[in-house]
């Protein structure tokens, strides 16, 4: 179940004409430093890939602690200049506070992100999301979100599922019961996923679910609210594989979430050792989208990336 599922994603040269393409992967613990190996690699996926815009999580970093050199957008920008990346850290939880569990962001390449007009994490500070709003044409606009629900994990201090619990319990009653952090990022991220649609955005999501993308609690609610997982609705769910290599029951915890007037061209999961994905136990999963479905207009091309080498 290692092999690609769906589309073939495409070199840049292949790309269908008025298209943008947006990547999703958990790229796993990043290292501090920008010379390591590793560290090369997920910057260069960025490029590889020619996305539009890239969604991630889990990358373990704080990145107000490091030196301007070592944080991400420094990393991808030596490959991929004008590339903007948004990244977020849990700020409330001091455990692992330089390289803590967890985090979510977004890199944004040159020309969308000259129609940028914000971005932020989630309320709560928690970094279980990270988003950003763009503008287009004739009122045409359009929220990304990049996110990751906790994995059930309470007997790690340092775990996602921990920070929440820690957090959550700092806001409750002495001798409560603690707010269960799934149940309460399914509550908030609807939360965040309803303003969006309030205002009128097309909505483009990349989701770690920790849980199966098919059925679970916050998959129900997405679909109810007409978000639809493109993937599996162009391709079918009875064959899709695991989107985590530990799964062996072929079961996808990973997806894109779009609504219906997001226009996908193609879309698909990259085998997991596609060379143009980050070096990680998660797929590449992507999706080419008709821009002017989502911006009312076409962008122009970014130019071909300097292919400056990370020394």
């Amino acid at each position: 179940d290692s092999e690609a599922f769906g589309h073939q994603l495409p070199n840049p040269s292949e790309a269908s004409p008025h298209t943008s393409l947006f990547t999703f992967q958990n790229a796993g613990p990043q290292p501090a430093a920008y010379f390591h190996d590793k560290a090369k690699k997920t910057a260069s996926s960025f490029t590889a890939t020619n996305a539009t815009a890239a969604l991630f999580a889990e990358h373990h970093l704080n990145d107000h602690l490091l030196s301007y050199e070592h944080r991400l957008t420094s990393r991808i920008r030596k490959l991929s200049p004008g590339a903007v990346t948004y990244s977020s850290n849990n700020i409330t939880d001091s455990t692992g506070a330089s390289h803590p569990w967890g985090g979510t962001g977004m890199t944004v390449n040159r020309t969308l992100i000259s129609q940028k007009t914000s971005h932020s994490q989630d309320p709560a500070q928690l970094s279980r999301w990270t988003s950003a709003r763009f503008r287009g044409k004739q009122g045409h606009t359009l929220s990304l979100f990049s996110a990751c629900r906790p994995c059930h994990s309470p007997t790690r201090l340092g775990s996602v599922w921990s920070q929440h619990c820690r957090y959550f319990a700092s806001l409750s009653a002495p001798n409560s019961e603690t707010l269960d952090p799934r149940e309460q990022f399914d509550n908030d991220f609807i939360q965040a996923i309803d303003a969006a649609l309030a205002l009128g955005d097309a909505i483009i999501v990349g989701i770690d679910h920790n849980s199966d993308v098919r059925n679970s609690r916050l998959a129900q609610k997405l679909t109810q609210r007409g978000l639809l997982n493109p993937i599996l609705t162009t391709h079918g769910t009875r064959n899709s594989p695991a989107t985590h290599n530990q799964n062996g029951t072929r079961t996808p915890i990973d997806a894109p979430w779009v609504t219906h007037g997001v226009l996908v061209n193609r879309c698909g999961h990259c085998a997991f050792d596609n060379p143009k994905a980050a070096p990680s136990d998660h797929r590449l999963l992507w999706i080419e989208v008709d821009t002017t479905s989502i911006l009312g207009k076409s962008l122009p091309p970014p130019g071909r990336s300097q292919q400056t080498a990370l020394t």
